[in-house]
């Protein structure tokens, strides 16, 4: 899903065009694009050059620096729980200008759906030995036919 989305900074004057963000929001990550419209020369041009914006992309407990082609991009796995749930719950975009005048987006009712329905990454396990012939049994393995008496370790089953 993504949406462009005309905002206005405090600062911004009526005759100069105002910042635009596009969020593209899917399961992996958000990113959010700031760039100005430049004005047009060309009357019947479709499109008229544009410029990235620099500031601090700012969702919830969440920041990034803005690139410098005016892209930021938040990857949810790459977040500590805490941000995270954080991030489930926002309602805002913001996006800081270098002025410090801020550029907010308000977050429509599907993506705001899209970031509620994030769950944490499954916990990797990593295992330090993998028993193929016997069983795991905490840190090490043992045969299929002995009770395992220790707490759960880093030895993993082959199968």
């Amino acid at each position: 899903m993504h949406r462009a989305v005309r905002a206005l900074g405090h600062a911004a004057l009526a005759e100069a065009p105002g910042p635009d963000l596009t969020l593209h929001l899917d399961a992996d990550a958000l990113t959010v694009d700031a760039h100005r419209t430049l004005p047009c020369d060309d009357p019947t041009a479709r499109t008229c050059p544009r410029e990235p914006l620099a500031g601090i992309l700012v969702v919830a407990e969440t920041t990034r620096r803005l690139d410098d082609h005016g892209t930021a991009t938040i990857r949810y796995r790459d977040l500590p729980a805490t941000e995270l749930a954080a991030l489930r719950d926002a309602v805002v975009v913001q996006v800081t200008l270098p002025s410090g005048d801020p550029v907010l987006h308000r977050l429509t009712e599907p993506e705001r759906r899209t970031l509620a329905a994030l769950r944490p990454p499954a916990p990797t396990r990593s295992c330090c030995k993998t028993c193929s012939t016997g069983k795991a049994c905490g840190n090490s393995c043992i045969s299929r036919a002995y009770q395992c008496h220790q707490p759960p370790g880093c030895a993993c089953d082959a199968d």
